[in-house]
């Protein structure tokens, strides 16, 4: 009896002893993960903070440079209208993407020219290797390509039935050996472009330079007599959004 007794009492123990220690990983264990959700609320909202700088920034600009431009109150609106509204598509292509994510340039360009109806027809070329991009420079490139297909439409090859529009792009390696994403914009088909006035910029081309320096990035527009041409570069490293500057 008493060695059953003792056996009753060392069991009851072992099974004390062992529940205090479920209890205690238990308790380390969600310790970690509230530490493990603060420090990813935390993240997220610094990006949150983050892309709403950039946003701002980028409407003031557009703002300031369609205050220079428009020549009556109806173009004003039209403009920041349709080029929010660019900025609208382009964000509505982040939410959409799951934590950690980034969306595909491919798709990033067929959204952006979306509203030009040119997307999988005869009259749009697209052709380049898999780019994932992400954060500010989805709005950038969103931004730059609306206004490229807005001015192909207004002016140039998207302007005529019969005008073509050729976007290639690749990773190149620079002279000073860093890589970057080179985009070709080539219009053909259309009437011949009109260069702007020396000095004059037009808004079209100021916005994309201005919101492109924005990633590190340049735009080079030259007018043949078979269509405008675009050359678009930006670093690799600023195509994620960890790469982003704060």
């Amino acid at each position: 009896l008493a060695m059953g007794l003792y056996l009753f009492v060392v069991a009851t123990d072992l099974t004390l002893i062992y529940m205090m220690k479920q209890a205690y990983r238990q308790e380390i264990s969600t310790r970690e993960e509230v530490q493990r959700l603060a420090e990813q609320q935390e993240v997220m909202a610094q990006e949150l903070d983050h892309r709403l700088k950039n946003i701002f920034a980028t409407i003031n600009a557009i703002i300031s440079l369609s205050l220079k431009n428009a020549s009556s109150a109806d173009e004003l609106a039209a403009r920041l209208r349709d080029r929010l509204t660019a900025l609208g598509r382009s964000n509505l292509l982040l939410r959409g993407l799951r934590e950690g994510e980034d969306a595909s340039l491919q798709s990033v360009i067929f959204q952006a020219l979306e509203p030009f109806a040119i997307v999988g027809t005869p009259r749009f070329l697209a052709h380049g290797p898999r780019v994932p991009v992400g954060g500010q420079t989805v709005v950038v490139l969103s931004l730059i390509l609306h206004e490229l297909g807005t001015n192909a439409a207004k002016y140039g090859a998207l302007s005529v039935g019969h005008g073509q529009v050729s976007l290639t792009w690749d990773i190149e390696t620079a002279q000073d050996g860093t890589e970057q994403l080179v985009m070709r914009w080539s219009e053909s088909g259309g009437p011949p472009p009109l260069a702007p006035q020396p000095g004059s910029g037009g808004f079209g081309s100021t916005l994309m330079k201005r919101v492109i320096a924005g990633v590190r990035g340049q735009t080079e527009i030259t007018y043949p007599e078979t269509g405008a041409e675009v050359r678009l570069t930006l670093p690799v490293d600023m195509l994620r959004p960890a790469a982003l500057p704060g």
